[in-house]
């Protein structure tokens, strides 16, 4: 199990709460090959699509923004998409 993959949860068609990962989640990137730890399945870093998304919220990318988005939140990373955009709300609401 990836590191995350515990705190990933949804509500399932009786709309219980389930914290299973995806159904396809198999361990591969698009590309068929095993999935290193922190890698999303487009096989980048998970730190750099997260980095990705920070720099193109900050300069109004709203394109860039929903694709890194997407693939923090298909590979399993959508705690981590969650996390960081309350990050940014909370740093916005500082200043």
């Amino acid at each position: 199990m990836a590191d995350g993959d515990d705190r990933q949860a949804t509500f399932g068609s009786d709309g219980s709460l389930e914290t299973e990962t995806t159904p396809d989640a198999t361990g591969e990137n698009d590309f068929g090959e095993e999935k290193e730890p922190n890698e999303t399945d487009g096989g980048y870093s998970r730190y750099v699509v997260s980095s990705l998304l920070q720099k193109a919220v900050r300069r109004s990318d709203e394109e860039v923004a929903a694709w890194a988005a997407w693939e923090l939140a298909r590979s399993g990373y959508a705690w981590n998409l969650w996390d960081r955009l309350n990050l940014y709300i909370v740093e916005d609401l500082r200043t």
